[in-house]
Order: structure tokens, then C-alpha cells, then sequence
């Protein structure tokens, strides 16, 4: 289970790299409670059971490959602050804060729907470290580096989204290491589910397709529309002119012909004014 989460990690970040055009990268955060139960045991004199839910929170980089308009593959790297209660009584009841401090690795697949997304997968852990309020009462050691299943919804507007989720282990039951002034036990946990939700921003999201030269490509239908010959509006044709009246054009001539050209109709004028007289 372990290789296969890497193994999709793996493939989301080298998809990513190969697929600009569709990959977003953003930070998120959020809330947590964690509902923990444990069979109440006890060690020594003291006797352990279930406390409250307390709030946690968590922080980390999101980084979603777009497989097509309605799926995309998404891993995120968080940092996450998770708080249980546990009560000790023995002459008295005491409450102890535990503290775990983790990577979470989520590998999920989502479906889009709108601004409505739905997402599903594994979620990889591995703990920081583990804090106890009366450590000399009480440590834990919780489950490290095993991987859990995860899942929940969201809601994308724009470069903004909100998610809510709920994380926790496919196996009916967990086993913890409690420590008790010295002794050690290992302890049932039925379930030790983790959930909440907040909000994240993408910081780079896939830019516009461009051609070779910069330019941004024109639609298809666009260029086409712009070049159908319905939209081409003819020149207009020349209006008809009248037949100019006789002799019109002989002044015409005369008078904006070159001197050479009047001189020899006048001598030929001259001429059939002989041949008339003659």
C-alpha cells in the first residue's frame, strides 16, 4: 500500500511537470477534531478512558493535475497538529492533553460537478512528534507511517476553494502503545478518525494556449466566422455613365491636348476647307 501511494505520487508530480497547460499549485488550511475511542484500560492504579474532542489544525501545498474537465488527480503535502483528551482516574479524575504532530500525504482522485467536487483516496502518515501534557502519567505512541483512506467534498469558485474531509484507517481496529510510569501496553483502538475542513487558494493556474509566435490562438469557430463569405461586403460597382454629347469631346480634347496634337487637326480642317472650295 505503501509503494502504491508513492508510486501515484510519483506519477502526479511527473505528470504535472509534463502537463503545465493543466497543473495548479496552491496552499491550503484548515480545522480538525479528532474522535478517538480507545477499551478503557488500566495500568497500575490508574485507569484510562476516552476524553472530549479537541480541536486541532493543519497547513500545506496543494498541487492538482486537471485529467479533463470533470476529473483531476490531486496530492497535497500537510503539516498537521492533531489533539485527543484523555481522562486518568485513580483517587481522582485528571485529564491529559496528547498532541501528535504529522506529515499527511493525501493521494486523491476527484470529480467535478459544477462548483461542487467529490474526491476520494489514501493519505499517507508519518509522525513528527508526540506530546504529552503529564508525560510521566501518560504517553501514547500512535500509529507511524501507516497509511490511512480519506475522502469528502468541496466546493471550487474561481481560484478559491473550500474543502471537508474525513480521514481515518480501513481496518475495524488500531493498536496503540500506552505508557504508564514505566509500563507499557498495548491498547485496542476501535477507531481513530480525523475530521474537519478549511479553505485554499491555487497560486498558479493553467495559462491561456499560445502559438508559436506568442500569440494567443484564435477559436476555430471564430476564424472561421470571420471568414465566411456572407460577412464580405462587395465593393460597389460603378455607376453607369451617359454618352457624352458629339463635339463634347473633341473640346474636351482640343483644350487639355498638347499643342502638337491641336496644331495638326487644325491643318487638316484647313485642308477639307480647300477640297470643299476648290
Amino acid at each position: 500500500m505503501k509503494h502504491l501511494v508513492f508510486t501515484l505520487l510519483a506519477a502526479l508530480v511527473f505528470s504535472g511537470a509534463a502537463s503545465a497547460q493543466r497543473l495548479m499549485v496552491g496552499v491550503r488550511g484548515g480545522v480538525n477534531f479528532a474522535d478517538y475511542s480507545f477499551v478503557p484500560t488500566r495500568i497500575g492504579d490508574t485507569r484510562f478512558t476516552p476524553g472530549a474532542v479537541r480541536a486541532g489544525y493543519d497547513v500545506g501545498f496543494v498541487l492538482r493535475l486537471n485529467l479533463s474537465k470533470h476529473l483531476h488527480l490531486q496530492s497535497e503535502l500537510n503539516y498537521a497538529f492533531v489533539n485527543y483528551n484523555v481522562l486518568a482516574e485513580n483517587s481522582g479524575s485528571r485529564r491529559i492533553a496528547l498532541r501528535t504532530e504529522r506529515f499527511e500525504i493525501p493521494v486523491q482522485l476527484g470529480f467535478q460537478f459544477g462548483v461542487l467536487r467529490l474526491f476520494g483516496g489514501a493519505l499517507f502518515r508519518v509522525t513528527e512528534s508526540e506530546r504529552s501534557s503529564v508525560p510521566q502519567l501518560l504517553k501514547v505512541r500512535f500509529n507511524n507511517g501507516d497509511v490511512g483512506v480519506m475522502g469528502g467534498l468541496g466546493f471550487n469558485v474561481r481560484k478559491f476553494f473550500i474543502d471537508f474531509r474525513i480521514s481515518g484507517y480501513p481496518r475495524s481496529r488500531v493498536w496503540h502503545d500506552f505508557t504508564s510510569e514505566g509500563i507499557a501496553r498495548r491498547v485496542k483502538v476501535p477507531h481513530d478518525i480525523v475530521y474537519g475542513g478549511g479553505p485554499g487558494i491555487f497560486l498558479l493556474t493553467p495559462s491561456p494556449k499560445t502559438s508559436r509566435h506568442g500569440a494567443p490562438h484564435r477559436n476555430k469557430l471564430q476564424i472561421g466566422h470571420l471568414s465566411t463569405p456572407r460577412n464580405i461586403v462587395p465593393a460597389p460597382s460603378p455607376r453607369p455613365q451617359a454618352p457624352a454629347p458629339a463635339g463634347a469631346f473633341s473640346r474636351a480634347a482640343g483644350k487639355n491636348a498638347p499643342h502638337g496634337i491641336f496644331a495638326v487637326s487644325a491643318s487638316n480642317i484647313f485642308f477639307c476647307k480647300s477640297l470643299i472650295y476648290a
